[in-house]
């Protein structure tokens, strides 16, 4: 995805699992992204033992820094423990 000539400025409503993942890839892109959260608490105590399919680690793969989808490898848990870790990305 190549912006126009002229960067447009993305607006991104919601942080949940998919909105800080949309605004690494826009901005990877080279669009300028704002995301909105209203919720102010940095965790809300809320969902958890999440999935992620081969497809979404692919998407995380590509949208995420380098670094930051290294950490997303390094703190999930073991498949089959009641909490599922993604599969690696292939590139």
């Amino acid at each position: 995805m190549k912006p126009r000539e002229t960067t447009m400025h993305v607006a991104i409503i919601g942080g949940g699992l998919a909105g800080p993942c949309l605004a690494h890839g826009l901005r990877r892109a080279g669009f300028q992204v704002t995301l909105y959260e209203r919720d102010s608490a940095p965790t809300r105590g809320q969902g958890y033992r999440i999935h992620i399919a081969p497809e979404g680690n692919r998407a995380l793969h590509d949208c995420l820094p380098e670094h930051l989808h290294r950490l997303v490898l390094a703190t999930t848990g073991v498949s089959g423990s009641a909490w599922s870790s993604p599969t690696p990305a292939t590139t």
